[in-house]
């Protein structure tokens, strides 16, 4: 374990410590008593409160914004085109439609695997201490999507 973990402990602890025995005080003034209920509550609460932070950050460093689908944004924001696939999949936006209205809509795709799979680049977006490149594959049947679904590629 590195030194960073226990220092962070100790600094949230005391946070506890000094804010529960301020509390504490105004309550009853029986010090040593609101010491030990600090300090109690400190060894409780500080685990807890550390990996509610860790939740926080954790969940800060994944959050990917996501937005309604825009036909000039998805044309000209392409590195930011990943806001808006939910959108996309969830509405069914491309629902029933043939290549050539996907085309229209979407533009060209950037790779196909084959004749019946398209693959569009949504951009790229952080992961935490790396990156994620995120894709969007579209299968055609009997020249009609089929079926619309994300890929995403964690680095």
């Amino acid at each position: 374990m590195s030194i960073e973990v226990p220092v962070i402990l100790i600094v949230i602890a005391i946070i506890i410590f000094f804010s529960t025995t301020w509390v504490l005080k105004k309550y009853s003034q029986n010090i040593k008593k609101n010491k030990i209920t600090a300090l109690i509550l400190s060894i409780i609460i500080t685990p807890l409160a550390y990996y509610g932070l860790i939740l926080l950050l954790i969940s800060y460093i994944e959050y990917i914004p996501e937005t309604t689908f825009n036909k000039e944004k998805w044309r000209t924001e392409t590195a930011s085109r990943y806001k808006m696939r939910n959108d996309i999949i969830d509405n069914q936006i491309l629902k029933l439609k043939n290549k050539s209205e996907v085309v229209t809509l979407l533009g060209n795709p950037s790779n196909s695997i084959n004749d019946n799979q398209w693959i569009y680049d949504l951009g790229i977006s952080s992961a935490g201490f790396g990156v994620q490149f995120h894709s969007l594959q579209i299968t055609f049947k009997n020249n009609v999507v089929a079926k619309v679904k994300k890929f995403v590629i964690t680095d």
